[in-house]
């Protein structure tokens, strides 16, 4: 004759089973959304406690919003009229360091009507071996040279772009 089971370990191996599966539901959301939950400011001590037990980064956070740019200036370079050098200081004004944005160069006549534009990567606005990160209130000088738009180019424009 069988050996039955009793009824109380049969609901202990059914609710541990059930736990084991939710645990691993999870798991996999977490990791399925990990870029953009590790960036929530509510979730980022969870990645970060995850991090330290399994091999995982948790990645910078970055904030627009968070950038200024000051002291935009523009100058002709000295060996050659035929360019333009566009300087400025970029600032991180948060509390944590962040990963350094694309810039939007935007060059505009009296009419505010855009001559010239040019998107700027990290490593176009850069000195070669640069970091690609800003620590919390650090600053960074930016310079990149745009090819002459002609003397109609009267304003500059620069911002941080995701």
């Amino acid at each position: 004759m069988a050996r039955r089971v009793p009824l109380f370990r049969r609901t202990g191996l059914w609710t541990a089973g059930c736990v084991l599966a939710a645990v691993g539901l999870v798991a996999q959301l977490l990791w399925l959304r990990f870029d953009a939950w590790a960036a929530n400011t509510a979730l980022r001590p969870v990645y970060a406690a995850v991090c330290r037990v399994f091999p995982c980064t948790v990645p910078l956070r970055t904030s627009v919003a968070g950038f200024a740019v000051r002291g935009v200036a523009l100058r002709t370079r000295p060996d050659g009229p035929e360019a333009i050098v566009v300087e400025a200081l970029l600032v991180n004004e948060r509390t944590f360091e962040q990963r350094l944005p694309a810039l939007e160069l935007r060059l505009t006549n009296l009419a505010g009507e855009v001559v010239a534009a040019r998107r700027l990567e990290p490593m176009d606005y850069l000195a070669t071996g640069a970091r690609e990160t800003l620590a919390a209130g650090g600053s960074v000088r930016v310079e990149a040279e745009i090819g002459d738009p002609a003397i109609e180019a009267l304003n500059v424009v620069l911002e941080p772009l995701l």
